[in-house]
């Protein structure tokens, strides 16, 4: 069954771990929404940049590339790009 960046962001957030800010969660999120074909690209970034709220997005985009890799498309399926896998 195909997994969709909401069940993987959730499942990623459901176990005890250490808190993590509204701008790291946006940020795993996105990279997983990309990895899944959901989002043709990552960014750009939201928050303003040297912020601490850049900081944190792209740390949580860090650990959504993680938990996105095993999911990507050969083929991306909405910017059409063939994609190495």
């Amino acid at each position: 069954m195909k997994k969709t960046a909401k069940e993987l962001f959730e499942a990623a957030f459901s176990n005890e771990r250490d808190p993590r800010s509204a701008e790291y969660k946006a940020g795993v999120l996105a990279a997983l929404k990309f990895y899944l074909g959901e989002a043709a690209t990552v960014g750009p970034c939201p928050y303003p940049l040297g912020s601490a709220q850049q900081d944190a997005w792209l740390a949580g985009t860090n650990e959504g590339h993680d938990r996105g890799r095993p999911y990507r498309y050969k083929w991306h399926p909405v910017s059409g790009q063939s994609r190495r896998v």
